[in-house]
């Protein structure tokens, strides 16, 4: 394989020498560290992002090759040496080129900032998919991205994770992913559309998903979007008041649901096809900064508590709660049958630990809060309330 010289990093790998040529010539030094086994190297090289693990080439000739075979990269253009996009675009096409093909590749995490040739996320994407990817990371952060179609068919991912840049210009996920080894899938700022009037049902292919995140989305016409998936134990949502000017609706058909948590905007209809029997932890979030927004619905968060009503650990933040104390009748108003509640847990930004509590002692800042958590509890058998600073 011909020798490869990396501009983009070329003066940095210069001031790396010393004047005697590598660092372990240097006059009584004792180069413990390259004694050790290839594999061990290789190992230790996967700390560091691909950029600083090339730079290893310098210290001798030991150290040569052993990048090539480390079976992960980390290529982020957010290096401040990478000044120009032109210089970290030369750097990835000359690791993808040099790299030791026949060597395993399991994670590949690729971070660019700017406007992206296609050509080389494609090169990128299809890299992963010659070497059987399992776990990669896209943050794209470059207007009118198109994934390359082949991401969503590679078959040997388990863990995922892509972002798209901000604003209106959001990514567009296929309608169906049809990924049977992904167990982890993590999604942001994306746009779900089925088109046709369709429902929007782009997960019940995922056969071994355990585990999904959805952050800053909006769903498109028919404005449902249906998350669908029998093995699905953990579900994070985010939303944003941008992405939540038009009413919408997910439906869960999630049978083994466990953890559910919620952070942004209070005012999508959330249902369900399942009893989420198995429901243990959900954690409702209004951050302080949404707290003004006029999309905010009480009833919507109610509607929400009774369909999570097998819950046995809630955890809500003191804003979460502001929300629900606009009720003008909540005192009259029914309570969810929060039955199997153990553990309520409500952040507020007022305690510096932890601070546990029964109903009887508890004594928020507000009034309103307070009658707030008396209607959450109001059908548990002693729950423990923890009051946490956050």
């Amino acid at each position: 394989m011909p020798a490869m010289k990396f501009d983009a990093i070329e003066p940095n790998l210069k001031r790396a020498r010393n004047t005697n040529g590598s660092v372990s010539e240097r006059e009584g030094d004792e180069d413990r560290l390259s004694d050790l086994p290839d594999c061990v190297l290789i190992h230790l090289l996967e700390f560091l992002t691909t950029k600083d693990a090339v730079r290893t080439t310098l210290l001798s000739k030991r150290w040569k090759d052993l990048w090539k075979r480390v079976p992960s990269l980390r290529l982020r253009s957010t290096d401040p040496e990478f000044r120009h996009m032109t210089l970290f675009k030369k750097f990835v096409n000359k690791v993808l080129s040099f790299r030791d093909g026949s060597a395993p590749l399991h994670s590949l995490d690729f971070c660019y900032n700017g406007l992206i040739p296609p050509t080389l996320l494609i090169r990128v994407v299809k890299y992963a998919e010659s070497h059987r990817i399992e776990q990669l990371r896209l943050n794209i952060d470059s207007g009118g991205i198109e994934l390359p179609p082949c991401l969503f068919s590679i078959q040997t991912i388990t863990w995922l994770d892509l972002s798209v840049p901000s604003g209106e210009a959001l990514g567009l996920l296929p309608k169906f992913l049809n990924m049977t080894a992904l167990m982890s899938l993590r999604l942001r700022r994306f746009a779900f559309s089925a088109g046709d009037g369709e429902l929007v049902d782009p997960f019940s292919g995922c056969i071994k998903l355990k585990t999904l995140v959805i952050e800053h989305y909006v769903v498109k016409v028919p404005h449902i979007l249906c998350i669908s998936n029998v093995t699905l134990t953990n579900l994070t949502i985010h939303s944003s008041p941008f992405h939540s000017k038009e009413a919408y609706e997910i439906v869960l058909s999630t049978p083994s649901l466990r953890s559910f948590a919620y952070r942004g905007v209070i005012s999508q209809k959330i249902s369900s096809k399942s009893n989420l029997s198995f429901l243990e932890e959900v954690n409702i979030d209004v951050p302080k900064s949404l707290l003004s927004s006029r999309l905010h619905s009480p009833f919507i968060l109610i509607s929400w508590l009774q369909l999570l009503a097998n819950v046995r650990s809630l955890t809500v933040s003191s804003c979460t709660l502001e929300i629900l104390s606009k009720i003008p009748d909540l005192v009259n108003t029914e309570s969810p049958c929060l039955d199997n509640l153990k553990s309520l847990i409500v952040k507020v930004q007022k305690f510096r630990r932890p601070v546990k509590l029964h109903k009887a002692e508890l004594q928020l800042s507000s009034p309103r809060i307070d009658g707030a958590v008396d209607f959450l509890i109001r059908n548990s058998l002693f729950p423990e309330v923890t009051i946490v600073d956050y």
